[in-house]
């Protein structure tokens, strides 16, 4: 019993020393990173409200036709609007006049949003503008237009590809409705490399595949993520699958603007767009700020 005493003894004047030790100290954390915050994803009415007076209303003017389309400001102190090749060019062949229009308000501060009115004054209001250099195959153009209207702004660059998955909007001016700057929206369905021919005009490019219902007229819209950034450019449907619709994707965009910055592969403007596959054509004289035009497109600068 007395070893039996001595031993607990013992026991607990060991566990009384190790309680009167002070702690190891725990190992500090790494500091968490501190990231800037994302930008705001902004609800559809204020997504259209901040994009619409970039976007401008096209006609094109062909000797026997005439075409409708979509444009958007990437230059502002340049003056240079994106929109498609096809847009531009019919047949092989560029438009001998082409005027642009942008939102116009009333009395009250609306949009006016009718079509007849931009129809009807286009050719007496409509600002010129001429082609300063396209791309057949990725399906671009850039145009300088005479002058912008006052409060017209430039559209951001998106930093980065969309993914599937993820949602876009656009304006445009479809021609079978009967009104202009119409907002639609979908759902991106896959990225790919699509080659294919349409209008005497061979087209070979990386696109946005969505779901978005596209009609004739919405090419050249701006194809928007939900933060109000460009992440392409709406270029053409499938007539027989109105789910299937197509953007030129912003790799291309941007390959397009480094390219036209540099003028370079430059060929006469009367080529056929057959004969021009693959190349970029620049048409009369660069403006002075041209080969800015790619970082400048990455602000509203």
């Amino acid at each position: 019993m007395r070893r039996l005493r001595h031993t607990l003894l013992a026991l607990a004047l060991g566990l009384g020393a190790l309680a009167g030790m002070a702690p190891a100290a725990e190992p500090l954390a790494a500091p968490a990173a501190v990231t800037a915050p994302a930008p705001r994803l902004l609800a559809g009415p204020d997504l259209y409200a901040q994009v619409l007076p970039a976007i401008g209303f096209i006609r094109s003017e062909y000797d026997e036709a005439t075409g409708t389309g979509t444009g958007w400001v990437v230059d502002r102190e340049s003056r240079l609007m994106v929109t498609n090749h096809h847009v531009v060019h019919h047949l092989g062949r560029r438009a001998n006049q082409i005027r642009v229009c942008f939102p116009v308000r009333d009395e009250q501060n609306e949009i006016i949003a009718e079509a007849a009115h931009y129809r009807r004054t286009v050719l007496k209001s409509g600002i010129k503008a001429r082609v300063v250099f396209t791309s057949p195959e990725r399906d671009l153009a850039l145009l300088q237009l005479d002058r912008l209207p006052q409060g017209t702004n430039a559209l951001p660059l998106a930093a980065t590809s969309i993914r599937p998955g993820e949602a876009v909007a656009s304006v445009g001016n479809p021609a079978r409705s009967e009104a202009c700057w119409v907002f639609n929206s979908g759902t991106v369905r896959q990225i790919y490399r699509r080659t294919f021919r349409a209008n005497k005009q061979n087209i070979a490019a990386r696109m946005v595949e969505t779901q978005q219902p596209i009609a004739s007229g919405d090419s050249g819209s701006p194809m928007l993520n939900f933060k109000g950034e460009v992440v392409g450019v709406i270029s053409s449907t499938k007539e027989d699958a109105p789910l299937f619709n197509y953007g030129i994707d912003l790799t291309e965009l941007r390959a397009f603007l480094e390219q036209a910055g540099t003028g370079d592969q430059a060929s006469a403007p009367d080529r056929t767009d057959s004969e021009n596959s693959g190349r970029g054509d620049k048409y009369g004289s660069r403006p002075r700020s041209f080969s800015g035009i790619a970082r400048a497109a990455d602000g509203n600068d």
